[in-house]
């Protein structure tokens, strides 16, 4: 959300600055430029963020699927091999990234609004609910 009022601030500031000065110098022409270019990232971003909270729905019942998912085929031991229980100890690695990734970019207060999730709901899958797994990380 700061980012936008950021590039708003400094549009708005670009502007202001390209009316006041006196002359009709290049320097004019030059502020003009800029403040249509802030002006353009400015709509991007704002048009980026809505599009993000429009598509929260579909988001978080993705979220909501892949967890369920996952972690019920981890609780009640939905496996029937070595290789499918690698397979979901992947994926329970998979999950935990995503979830640590997106955790961090929706605590960022510059891009916060781009990460409309409530993430609150989720949370990181042990994978020792696995029991033992003989897997190299890294």
């Amino acid at each position: 959300m700061l980012l936008i009022l950021l590039f708003n601030a400094i549009f708005v500031i670009l502007i202001v600055a390209a009316n006041l000065s006196k002359d009709k110098s290049e320097a004019k022409s030059w502020l003009r430029f800029f403040a249509g270019l802030i002006g353009l990232i400015f709509l991007i971003l704002c048009v980026s963020a809505i599009k993000a909270n429009i598509d929260r729905g579909a988001m978080e019942a993705e979220w909501s699927e892949r967890y369920s998912a996952i972690y019920s085929q981890a609780i009640y031991e939905m496996y029937d091999s070595d290789s499918a229980k690698k397979e979901l100890a992947d994926q329970i690695m998979e999950w935990n990234i995503d979830y640590e990734t997106y955790w961090e970019k929706k605590e960022n207060i510059w891009i916060s609004c781009f990460y409309p999730i409530r993430i609150e709901n989720y949370r990181s899958i042990s994978i020792e609910l696995l029991g033992t797994t003989e897997r190299s990380v890294g």
